[in-house]
């Protein structure tokens, strides 16, 4: 789908919201900044989610959401939907996302007193989601907004997350190849998916400091194998 097939889907407000500007997107949907047309000052962010693509996304994102109020959390206000999309209104949070702001950097990678900072952030929203029973299932910079002044982090796109009443034993392929543990690219197998998201956090502070990831992200074989250590620079 091309740009102008894109915008004229997308309506330009929803309710007492006005979409102003893209903010960014993906291949589950695209995020907007909106305003409120009579309450100027408050702003959100709001993801659209086409129905002809991945909608079961919007769902979990959902039942996530109504779960998981944090500091370090993007806060999910509401929901909505029409004919062509669903919408998530989402908390605006000044920053950009850490991979752009990664690139952005010289070194492209933090001090260790910095990465320790950041994930030490994602580490809280993790515990704290882990007790409300969501399992996030896709750590990665892409899914990190940071604000460069304050080195302040908040996780968000739980369109993938394991939601459970009993039991955080998930299964199917999901993720991002780099951050994904062996047992989630293995067809069939049943993991915890806590453990999971630890693996995943364990090779992003790798990143932050090294500025690379520790394993290829570009081979499913080398995932299903375990990883292999790579060789010394």
């Amino acid at each position: 789908m091309d740009m102008s097939e894109e915008i004229e889907l997308i309506p330009t407000r929803i309710g007492f919201w006005k979409l102003e500007k893209k903010l960014g997107g993906g291949s589950y949907g695209s995020v907007y900044l909106a305003r409120h047309m009579i309450f100027s000052n408050k702003k959100r962010a709001v993801k659209v989610i086409p129905k002809n693509k991945k909608g079961k996304t919007f769902f979990t994102e959902k039942e996530a959401g109504k779960r998981l109020r944090h500091p370090r959390i993007i806060q999910l206000y509401k929901t909505d939907e029409d004919e062509a999309n669903f919408y998530l209104f989402f908390e605006y949070f000044e920053g950009v996302d850490l991979m752009t702001y990664m690139r952005k950097m010289r070194d492209e990678c933090f001090s260790e007193e910095e990465a320790r900072l950041i994930v030490g952030q994602v580490m809280d929203a993790l515990v704290y989601a882990h007790s409300q029973g969501v399992s996030h299932r896709d750590i990665k910079v892409d899914n990190i907004m940071i604000n460069p002044y304050t080195l302040q982090v908040k996780l968000l796109d739980w369109g993938l997350s394991h939601v459970w009443d009993e039991t955080d034993l998930g299964e199917g392929f999901c993720g991002s190849f780099g951050y994904m543990a062996p047992e989630v690219a293995t067809p069939g197998t049943i993991y915890n998916s806590t453990l999971t998201d630890s693996f995943s956090l364990g090779c992003l502070f790798f990143e932050l400091i090294v500025g690379e990831l520790p394993f290829p992200k570009d081979r499913v074989d080398c995932v299903q194998s375990g990883y292999e250590h790579p060789e010394p620079k």
